[in-house]
Order: structure tokens, then sequence, then C-alpha cells
């Protein structure tokens, strides 16, 4: 018996407690109302204060009695769930009632916004509570939080809050949320639920990868920094079956984006081609005007000049983005200045790489396609190679990566040639590299491999992430990504996109 008299007598102290809070919290209500009333509307300010006089001996009545009934003859099961259904539900009905008085109407009649409602005793919640409506949300002082406002994931549920600053309790406002796709003309209309005072969880599931827009807006007014871009982006272990197929092309080789993310793809026995993303034809760069034999390797500077390698010529072409020549680079052989089968080509930091592959090595010149420096020779080592296809640079972190044709690897050496370690395994299996001829870095590595028939992705540090393209491509050779996450392969007379 004592066990459950101290257990009632806990619950009875705990109910007060609560009921006390409650009541303080409306007292605090009470004071900042009062003191609005003062500042905004001195001319009623005696009429006003009358009524907030009232009210607050209402809730000093309240209280009283709230006190009288705790003590009150109840069993056992009654005390122990007093704190869920009395205190919980002053909580639900404050809420309610707000969002009845939440009306801009209301600042018009003569209780500007004070609703009182009366209930007869504590079960039926409290007398006299006072909710205020403001009604002022400045939208240029909410912010948003959470990795979900900058980047997602495709198909898979991404957060991250809103937060309206508020200072009353209750307020009168609206959010819209929107998330718009760039690839394609398609947007989600996304809800933003509330979790406790003006703090809202915003979740969604993207259903189209890359470039969004997300709208933010309070009252229709846009909140600072909106619209938010969002990257989408997908797992390179979805890269499973193809989204599209560009054909008409006789025998692609290499290609790449230039800053209007044009796809430039080389013909190595027709023109240079520029295509936009679906495939269209927008110009191209003839091979019978310009007098080039067999292109390979494409790349782009920051000005959009186009640079390519004449693997039967031997040398390397400097173009402007409208097709006219500006430079050439080399003639056949092994000199200083010399090329033999130039194949991949990149430019970053001013800098422009190229594979010489008869040669086994890396030249490096300037965009004015005046020699730097070689990187390279041939052999097996750490640093050698034999037959390099291809080149990728990430300028911003000074890495060179080459695919290494007979010697089944990828090398990445510092921008200056100092080896750093190479993604190799022969074979052809999952994670294996067999004749590596495209290489693009753009978060991961991805490979084309020309006999494996598939491309490889890799970390940065040569962790094997997964394989995709099997059964899909053929003799893939050069292998880029556009900026909504989309990989392209160039196989034969196709380019396939995943």
């Amino acid at each position: 018996m004592n066990g459950i008299k101290q257990k009632i007598q806990a619950q009875k102290e705990l109910t007060e407690r609560q009921v006390s809070a409650k009541f303080l919290e409306l007292h605090d209500i009470l004071d900042q109302c009062k003191i609005r009333v003062l500042r905004n509307y001195s001319a009623l300010a005696n009429s006003k204060m009358e009524k907030l006089v009232v009210q607050e001996k209402g809730l000093d009545l309240s209280l009283g009695t709230a006190k009288s009934l705790i003590g009150f003859n109840a069993s056992d099961e009654e005390l122990i769930t007093m704190q869920e259904q009395v205190v919980s539900r002053i909580d639900t009905e404050v809420v309610k009632r707000g969002r009845e008085a939440a009306n801009p109407d209301l600042m018009e009649k003569d209780n500007f916004g004070v609703d009182l409602f009366v209930c007869e005793d504590l079960k039926k919640l409290c007398e006299n509570n006072v909710i205020v409506y403001d009604g002022k949300v400045d939208p240029t002082k909410c912010t948003v939080e959470g990795d979900g406002v900058r980047t997602a994931e495709i198909n898979t549920p991404n957060k991250f809050s809103i937060l309206v600053e508020c200072n009353t309790q209750l307020k009168h406002y609206t959010i819209q949320v929107a998330l718009k796709s760039l690839v394609e003309e398609s947007s989600q209309q996304l809800q933003a639920v509330p979790v406790r005072g003006g703090v809202y969880s915003v979740e969604y599931t993207p259903r189209v990868r890359g470039r969004h827009h997300l709208l933010i807006s309070v009252n229709d007014q846009p909140i600072p920094g909106s619209p938010f871009s969002v990257f989408v982006k997908i797992p390179p272990t979805k890269l499973d079956k193809p989204v599209r197929v560009i054909r008409g092309i006789k025998d692609s080789r290499y290609m790449v984006f230039n800053s209007s993310e044009e796809m430039i793809v080389t013909d190595y026995k027709d023109d240079i081609l520029v295509l936009d993303k679906k495939g269209k034809q927008i110009r191209s760069i003839s091979k019978s005007k310009q007098g080039f034999s067999n292109i390979s390797g494409v790349t782009v500077d920051k000005e959009d000049n186009i640079y390519v390698c004449d693997s039967d010529k031997h040398c390397v072409y400097k173009f402007n983005k409208k097709g006219d020549l500006l430079k050439k680079f080399g003639t056949g052989g092994s000199g200083p200045k010399e090329l033999s089968y130039p194949r991949g080509i990149a430019v970053a930091d001013n800098q422009v790489f190229v594979c010489d592959e008869y040669n086994h090595r890396v030249q490096v010149l300037t965009t004015e396609l005046e020699l730097v420096k070689q990187i390279g020779s041939y052999g097996t080592g750490n640093g050698y190679f034999s037959k390099p296809q291809d080149v990728a640079v990430v300028d911003y972190e000074q890495m060179v990566y080459v695919s290494d044709y007979i010697n089944h690897r990828v090398q990445v050496l510092t921008m200056d040639g100092r080896f750093i370690r190479s993604i190799d395994m022969k074979g052809s299996g999952q994670g294996d590299v067999f004749y590596p001829h495209g290489v693009c870095v753009n978060g991961f590595v991805y490979v084309a491999e020309y006999s494996n028939k598939h491309v490889s992705v890799f970390t940065k540090d040569g962790q094997f992430v997964t394989s995709f393209g099997n059964g899909h491509i053929t003799s893939p050779f050069g292998v880029a990504v556009d900026s909504d996450g989309f990989v392209y392969v160039c196989s034969k007379e196709s380019v396939v996109v995943f």
C-alpha cells in the first residue's frame, strides 16, 4: 500500500508542476501582450488593459482551481494518466485555438488578436488562456540548414530544415517548397512539416538526377538564397542500363563538354562533331576543309578553344569554338617536338597534356602549343608507360591520370610527373583493368576498358566500386561525365549514355 501511495503522491506532484508551468507560460504571454499593447496601441491602452487584468485574474482563479482538483479522490490508474490526459490536452487545445485565432481579420476587431476561451474545469482544460496573434513574419530572416539543401541522391529520402524567426508563440504564415529539375521539365511540390516552434522539416525523394533549383518562400516571398542549387547524384552502382543511345557516328573515339554543355565528339573516320546532349548536330569541323586525317583525343580550355590529336598526321590542332584553325604542334618522330600516334589529350592549369602513344610518354605543352616537358618513357615500372591512350587532369588536386594500355593500369601522377599510385589488376573479372582506353575523373575514376567491353569505376585511391555497360557497349574508347552526372561512352558507331 505504501508503494502505491508514494506513486500516487509522485503523480500528484508531477501533475501540479506541469500545470503550474503551463500557467506560468501563459502569464509570460500576457506580460508580452501588455508590452505590445502599450507600445503599439497607446490610444486603446486603458480599455485593453482592463481586459488583460480580467484575464490575468481568470488565470489566477484557474490555477487555484487546478491545484484543488489535483487532490480529488481518484483511482491509481486515473492519477497515472493525469499528465497525458490533461497537460497533453492543454498543449493540443492551445495549438488548436491558436490556429483559429491566427486570422488577419482579428487585427481589425476590438480584441486586436487576443482570443479568450473558457472551459468548465481542468479536465476540460483550463480557463482564460490567452493566445496572441502577431502575423508579422519576416521572410528575409528565414534560413535553411542540412545537406539536403545542397546535394541529394536520386530515389532516396533526403532532408533539410527551414528556420522561421518567431517572436511570439503562434504565427500565421504559409511555407511553399518546390524542387524543380533543370534537366527536364518537371517539379515536385514538397511539404514543410512543423517540428517545434519556428522549425520545419522537409523530406523529399528526387525522381530526376542532375541539377535542380530548390524554391522556398514564406508568405509568397522567397527567403534568402532561394532558389538554392541542389545537385541530385546517382551512385555508380545504379548505372546499370543506358538512358539513351546517340547514333549516326561512323567511329566515335573521344568526347568532351564545353562550357555551353555542348558535346564535342571525334569521329575517327569523319568530322569533329558538335552535338547537343540529345545527339542533335549543332555544327562540325570539316575533315575535308581542315585537312586532318584520323582524329582521336579532344579537349577544350576555359575559352572553349578545341584541341584535338590527329593520330595519322602525328600532330595536335588548336581550333577556336567556331572551328577556325589557330595553331598546330608536332610532326612524326620521337624527338622533343615530335609525336607518334597521339591519342588522348587534356587541358588543365593552362597546360595541355598529350598521350604520345608510340613514344610511350605524355608530352606537356602550353595552351599556345609550345613544349614544356615530357613525362615518362617506355617500361613497366612506376612512372613508365606502354602505349598510353588517354589522360585526365584534376587541376584543383594537381593530379594526372593516365590510362597505360599495354600495362593494363591507370597511373596517377603529380603535374610534374612524380608517381603517386596505380589502379591495376590485369584480368576480365570485377575490379580488373584490361586494356584501358578512356579515363575520366568526376568524383570517381571512370575507366573505359576496350577488351572487357565495360566501364569500371574506382575511388580516387584505387578502390573498385562497380562496372557497367556489359551487353550495351562494344569496344569502348572515350568516356565523359556531364554536369548532371550522366556518363557518356564512345562505342564505335554510337555514344551510349548511362
